[in-house]
Protein backbone atom coordinates (compact mmCIF):
# COMPACT_ATOMS: atom_id res chain seq x y z
CA UNK A 1 0.00 0.00 0.00
CA UNK A 2 3.07 2.41 0.55
CA UNK A 3 4.00 2.33 -3.10
CA UNK A 4 0.38 3.90 -4.27
CA UNK A 5 1.20 6.89 -1.56
CA UNK A 6 4.80 7.11 -3.44
CA UNK A 7 2.89 7.22 -6.71
CA UNK A 8 0.32 9.51 -5.92
CA UNK A 9 3.27 11.92 -4.76
CA UNK A 10 4.58 11.45 -7.74
CA UNK A 11 1.88 12.51 -9.60
CA UNK A 12 0.72 15.33 -7.29
CA UNK A 13 4.46 17.08 -8.10
CA UNK A 14 3.96 15.73 -12.28
CA UNK A 15 0.71 17.32 -12.34
CA UNK A 16 1.85 20.57 -10.76
CA UNK A 17 5.19 20.89 -12.67
CA UNK A 18 2.88 20.47 -15.85
CA UNK A 19 1.01 23.13 -14.40
CA UNK A 20 4.29 25.65 -14.15
CA UNK A 21 5.15 24.74 -17.37
CA UNK A 22 1.45 25.26 -19.08
CA UNK A 23 1.67 29.03 -16.45
CA UNK A 24 4.50 29.77 -18.00
CA UNK A 25 4.08 29.31 -21.64
CA UNK A 26 0.74 31.85 -20.99
CA UNK A 27 2.59 34.67 -19.03
CA UNK A 28 6.11 33.79 -21.09
CA UNK A 29 4.01 34.54 -24.33
CA UNK A 30 2.52 37.81 -23.58
CA UNK A 31 5.85 38.89 -22.37
CA UNK A 32 8.60 37.51 -24.79
CA UNK A 33 6.26 39.10 -27.57
CA UNK A 34 7.96 42.06 -29.73
CA UNK A 35 5.21 44.82 -30.81
CA UNK A 36 5.75 47.63 -32.16
CA UNK A 37 6.14 50.59 -30.08
CA UNK A 38 5.90 54.19 -30.06
CA UNK A 39 8.89 55.92 -31.25
CA UNK A 40 9.64 60.02 -31.04
CA UNK A 41 11.26 62.37 -33.15
CA UNK A 42 12.15 65.77 -32.62
CA UNK A 43 12.26 69.25 -34.57
CA UNK A 44 14.83 70.95 -33.32
CA UNK A 45 17.52 73.43 -35.02
CA UNK A 46 15.50 73.26 -38.28
CA UNK A 47 16.29 69.17 -38.62
CA UNK A 48 14.34 66.23 -37.58
CA UNK A 49 16.32 64.05 -35.21
CA UNK A 50 16.58 61.34 -36.23
CA UNK A 51 17.19 62.59 -40.03
CA UNK A 52 16.28 58.42 -41.03
CA UNK A 53 14.65 55.83 -38.68
CA UNK A 54 13.88 52.00 -39.53
CA UNK A 55 10.63 51.37 -37.82
CA UNK A 56 7.86 48.22 -37.76
CA UNK A 57 4.71 48.43 -39.22
CA UNK A 58 2.63 49.14 -36.67
CA UNK A 59 4.59 51.91 -35.02
CA UNK A 60 3.41 55.61 -34.08
CA UNK A 61 5.82 58.49 -34.50
CA UNK A 62 5.23 61.05 -33.02
CA UNK A 63 6.67 64.45 -33.63
CA UNK A 64 7.83 67.41 -30.94
CA UNK A 65 8.53 70.62 -32.42
CA UNK A 66 10.97 71.95 -29.98
CA UNK A 67 12.73 75.19 -32.23
CA UNK A 68 10.74 78.66 -31.75
CA UNK A 69 10.33 78.55 -35.08
CA UNK A 70 6.87 76.77 -37.03
CA UNK A 71 7.10 73.23 -38.64
CA UNK A 72 5.46 70.97 -40.57
CA UNK A 73 5.69 67.27 -41.09
CA UNK A 74 4.79 66.69 -44.37
CA UNK A 75 5.13 63.22 -46.55
CA UNK A 76 6.66 63.50 -50.46
CA UNK A 77 3.97 61.07 -51.39
CA UNK A 78 0.86 62.47 -49.42
CA UNK A 79 0.27 59.90 -46.83
CA UNK A 80 0.59 61.87 -44.04
CA UNK A 81 0.56 65.68 -43.50
CA UNK A 82 0.40 67.96 -40.07
CA UNK A 83 -1.01 71.44 -39.81
CA UNK A 84 1.94 74.31 -38.77
CA UNK A 85 3.56 73.17 -35.14
CA UNK A 86 4.17 76.12 -33.01
CA UNK A 87 6.78 75.12 -30.04
CA UNK A 88 5.65 72.53 -27.87
CA UNK A 89 3.10 71.07 -30.27
CA UNK A 90 3.36 67.61 -31.63
CA UNK A 91 2.16 65.46 -34.43
CA UNK A 92 1.17 61.51 -34.40
CA UNK A 93 1.19 59.48 -37.21
CA UNK A 94 0.89 55.51 -36.82
CA UNK A 95 2.46 53.39 -40.07
CA UNK A 96 0.25 50.44 -41.49
CA UNK A 97 1.90 50.02 -44.27
CA UNK A 98 5.83 49.09 -45.34
CA UNK A 99 7.95 51.25 -46.97
CA UNK A 100 10.04 54.67 -47.25
CA UNK A 101 8.27 57.25 -46.62
CA UNK A 102 10.53 60.46 -47.01
CA UNK A 103 8.96 63.84 -45.60
CA UNK A 104 10.04 66.86 -44.67
CA UNK A 105 8.92 70.64 -43.81
CA UNK A 106 6.94 72.63 -46.63
CA UNK A 107 7.70 75.65 -44.62
CA UNK A 108 11.52 74.94 -44.71
CA UNK A 109 12.35 72.83 -48.10
CA UNK A 110 16.20 71.94 -46.60
CA UNK A 111 14.50 69.96 -43.76
CA UNK A 112 14.06 66.57 -45.09
CA UNK A 113 14.11 63.17 -43.40
CA UNK A 114 12.49 59.54 -44.02
CA UNK A 115 11.34 56.72 -42.26
CA UNK A 116 11.86 53.26 -43.68
CA UNK A 117 8.94 50.33 -42.57
CA UNK A 118 9.46 47.34 -42.57
CA UNK A 119 7.58 43.89 -41.93
CA UNK A 120 4.03 43.55 -42.26
CA UNK A 121 1.41 43.54 -39.41
CA UNK A 122 1.94 39.78 -38.26
CA UNK A 123 5.53 39.95 -39.14
CA UNK A 124 7.84 39.34 -36.15
CA UNK A 125 10.07 42.36 -35.70
CA UNK A 126 13.78 41.85 -35.19
CA UNK A 127 15.52 43.95 -32.81
CA UNK A 128 16.85 47.55 -34.50
CA UNK A 129 20.22 45.82 -34.68
CA UNK A 130 19.29 43.69 -37.08
CA UNK A 131 21.05 40.31 -35.07
CA UNK A 132 19.38 37.38 -35.78
CA UNK A 133 17.17 36.21 -32.83
CA UNK A 134 17.24 32.86 -31.30
CA UNK A 135 13.77 31.56 -32.13
CA UNK A 136 14.14 28.42 -29.16
CA UNK A 137 12.47 30.12 -25.97
CA UNK A 138 15.00 27.48 -23.63
CA UNK A 139 13.31 28.78 -20.61
CA UNK A 140 9.90 27.68 -21.87
CA UNK A 141 11.18 24.28 -23.22
CA UNK A 142 13.06 23.26 -20.53
CA UNK A 143 10.20 23.09 -17.67
CA UNK A 144 7.95 21.47 -20.24
CA UNK A 145 10.51 18.60 -20.95
CA UNK A 146 10.94 18.22 -17.27
CA UNK A 147 7.31 17.89 -16.64
CA UNK A 148 6.72 15.55 -19.44
CA UNK A 149 9.79 13.53 -18.13
CA UNK A 150 8.31 13.43 -14.47
CA UNK A 151 4.62 12.47 -15.67
CA UNK A 152 6.79 9.76 -18.00
CA UNK A 153 8.37 8.67 -15.33
CA UNK A 154 5.18 8.45 -13.19
CA UNK A 155 3.32 6.66 -15.47
CA UNK A 156 6.01 3.71 -15.99
CA UNK A 157 6.06 3.95 -12.00
CA UNK A 158 2.83 2.97 -11.53
CA UNK A 159 2.09 0.60 -14.19
CA UNK A 160 5.28 -1.53 -12.92
CA UNK A 161 3.99 -0.99 -9.58
CA UNK A 162 0.20 -2.65 -10.29
CA UNK A 163 2.39 -5.33 -12.57
CA UNK A 164 4.18 -6.56 -9.10
CA UNK A 165 0.91 -6.60 -7.24
CA UNK A 166 -0.67 -9.00 -9.00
Amino acid sequence: MRKFGGLRRVRFIAHALLLVGLVWLVVGAGTTSIAAADTQITIQGFAFAPATISVPVGTTITWTNKDTAGHDVTSANGAFASKTLTTGQTYSFTFNQAGTFTYGCTIHPRMVASITVTGSASAAVLPTTGAARNQRNWGLIVPLVAAAAVIGGGTFLRRKGLRTED
